[in-house]
C-alpha cells in the first residue's frame, strides 16, 4: 500500500475565521442564510476567486443571527466585501456585519457567541 507523507504545517495553507451577524426585520433559516452566502461569494469573487479563497461556511456555527467563516488569509477583506454587498435573502431585507476576525476557531465563538470554552 502507497502512503503520501503529510504535508508540512509550513506548506499549509494559513486561514481566518470570520464571525458575522445578520440583522433582518424578519425570521430567517439556517438554509437561507447560507445559500445567500454562497450566491453572495459567487457573484462577487466568481467560481475562480471562490476556489482561491478556500471559502467554507461553518454550518453547525450559524444561527439566526450569527455564524462564522473560513477562509484564506489573502481574501478576508474580499469576503468581507461580499458579504456587505448581499441586502436581500429572497424578499427579506437584510444587512451582514462582521464581528470579528480571528485565526482559531475557539477565538471567533468566543467573541461571537461569548462563550467561556
Amino acid at each position: 500500500m502507497l502512503r503520501m507523507k503529510p504535508l508540512l504545517p509550513t506548506l499549509k495553507e494559513k486561514k481566518r475565521y470570520i464571525g458575522f451577524e445578520v440583522s433582518s426585520d424578519q425570521p430567517l433559516s439556517k438554509q437561507e442564510i447560507v445559500a445567500a452566502l454562497n450566491q453572495g461569494f459567487r457573484s462577487y469573487l466568481g467560481e475562480l476567486g471562490l476556489a482561491k479563497a478556500g471559502v467554507f461556511v461553518l454550518r453547525e456555527t450559524i444561527t439566526t443571527k450569527v455564524g462564522i467563516v473560513r477562509v484564506s488569509t489573502k481574501y478576508v477583506n474580499d469576503v468581507k466585501a461580499a458579504m456587505v454587498l448581499i441586502n436581500k435573502i429572497g424578499s427579506k431585507d437584510v444587512m451582514f456585519r462582521t464581528i470579528v476576525v480571528s485565526g482559531t476557531v475557539k477565538k471567533t465563538k468566543q467573541k461571537v457567541y461569548g462563550e467561556a470554552s
